[in-house]
């Protein structure tokens, strides 16, 4: 196996889990896309909390009534 050496570039994309493209998720979507592309990898993750520029902590999308 050999491995060779070249730039790496890292994309992030903050998305809604109630966010949809054609009736799919867009998180899907988005890994497909980037597995179609020729991209070396791609991952999801979900976020329980964040907070942004404001500092206003705020709860994950469709999850966030069950609080």
């Amino acid at each position: 196996m050999s491995f060779s050496t070249q730039p790496a570039v890292r994309l992030t994309v903050l998305v809604d889990d109630t966010d949809v493209w054609h009736h799919k998720p867009v998180h899907s979507e988005i890994v497909h896309r980037a597995h179609a592309a020729g991209l070396t990898g791609a991952s999801t993750f979900h976020g329980m909390e964040r907070f942004g520029g404001r500092q206003v902590v705020r709860f994950g999308g469709a999850h966030a009534a069950a609080r």
